[in-house]
């Protein structure tokens, strides 16, 4: 066992060090995390609308209602369909401090090199999560090159030291600036001219969709579920060494469904946070909730009882480190096979009742300490099914981490005896 833990962690720390310590990935993750408030925002004005403007809302009632859904289709766009637009200004702002330039600068020049990549006649379509994928690499390169050209002064405007700091910057940097929005200016020229498209068409039919696809299928889930929990097990702190590959699925996800329901279609898309929270992280990471009620009922061991107490209100708010850490779960021999099964096997619970439309996809997010159960109950919509979902899963994790409980015990036993 300690060998097969040696060789699965050559591989596993090497790659969750480089997600958590690498600057270019810091910045992806922390400029997704910052613009959930206003995903919450935009997927509430959704709700709202729903509810309250739709034909099958409270306006079938009161038809008056239904001349102010512009009220919250408006607030949608500008908090959801401008995602990409959010995302290139973070990620240019905190990535122009790291290379120590001036932030507004750098997270400006970040969006004119985006801009010039979309097309012009429509472009109020392109700033959403469609997008995402080319607003992380464009403003990741145009800081990078814009930073390299600061570092020639033959090519920077030098004004007097009695000149205001904002006015030499904006001077100091508008040659290393410009070399920068002209060179991603012209990349944009060349695919328009040779493949008759544009840069961001080009992005999202070769990378950003064939992904997603990938990402949102029940063997590509199964794997990042998987990749989490291992990383977990090994100590590292899975959630956040795979958020740059996960969140961008959330929010491109989260989007496209409320562009559907927008538009009076079924949303499509499973894999949102909603579906984190219902399906691999109800009760917190790897389900441990349901550990917990297993460990109270079948357990003889008085630490694992203690600790659990302790842990339990916790858990109930999806926080899962007190039980992770105090049992403790990682490098836990006994805990590996159910830690990484009870996720793998809700998820797909989770992917059939997503697919043969028992629960419908989410078109809502929210996040915080929220009791589990209302958390679902909220994201999926007031859809009585998420209960139904919520119980399925701890019931069926309960099932799953039980008997390496009782196999627990009797190791204990063991123990106990040959000392």
């Amino acid at each position: 066992m300690t060998k097969a833990i040696d060789a699965v962690s050559k591989v596993l720390e090497p790659f969750a060090n480089f997600m958590n310590n690498n600057k270019f990935m810091t910045v992806i993750r922390n400029a997704l995390a910052l613009t959930i408030s206003m995903i919450m925002i935009g997927s509430f004005a959704t709700l709202f609308d729903l509810v309250l403007c739709s034909e099958n809302g409270l306006a079938k009632f009161i038809p008056v209602l239904a001349n102010y859904s512009n009220i919250f289709t408006m607030i949608n766009y500008a908090c959801v369909s401008c995602l990409s637009l959010f995302v290139v200004f973070l990620i240019g702002y905190q990535l122009g401090e790291m290379n120590r330039q001036k932030p507004f600068i750098t997270a400006l020049l970040a969006m004119a090199c985006f801009m010039v990549q979309l097309d012009t006649e429509t472009l109020s379509g392109q700033l959403g999560a469609g997008s995402l994928f080319l607003a992380i690499l464009v403003s990741v390169l145009s800081v990078q090159i814009f930073t390299g050209l600061m570092k020639f002064e033959k090519i920077k405007i030098k004004l007097p030291a009695t000149v205001p700091s904002t006015i030499a910057d904006q001077f100091n940097s508008i040659i290393p600036a410009a070399i920068t929005v002209i060179l991603f200016g012209t990349v944009s020229g060349v695919i328009i001219t040779h493949f008759a498209v544009y840069t961001n068409d080009l992005i999202y039919r070769f990378i950003q969709a064939p992904f997603l696809n990938l990402a949102e299928s029940q063997l590509g889930i199964t794997i990042i579920v998987i990749a989490i929990m291992l990383c977990w097990w090994f100590g590292l702190h899975g959630n956040m060494a795979m958020k740059p590959v996960v969140e961008p699925l959330f929010a491109a996800s989260l989007a496209s469904n409320m562009t559907q329901i927008a538009a009076g279609e079924e949303a499509t898309h499973f894999a949102t946070k909603a579906f984190q929270h219902t399906f691999y992280s109800l009760g917190g990471t790897g389900i441990v909730i349901s550990l917990a009620i297993a460990i109270l009922f079948f357990s003889k061991r008085e630490d694992y009882r203690e600790v659990t107490k302790a842990s339990f209100i916790p858990l109930l708010v999806g926080i899962s480190e007190p039980m992770v850490f105090g049992i403790p779960i990682m490098l836990n021999p006994s805990f590996l096979i159910p830690f990484i099964l009870a996720p793998v096997v809700s998820v797909n619970i989770g992917y059939y009742l997503c697919q043969t439309g028992f629960l419908k996809n989410s078109v809502l997010v929210f996040n915080g300490s929220v009791p589990i159960g209302l958390q679902s109950f909220m994201e999926y919509g007031g859809q009585w099914q998420s209960i139904v979902a919520v119980v399925i899963v701890i019931v069926v994790s309960i099932l799953i981490y039980t008997p390496f409980v009782i196999m627990d015990n009797r190791n204990k036993n063991k123990e106990d005896a040959n000392e």
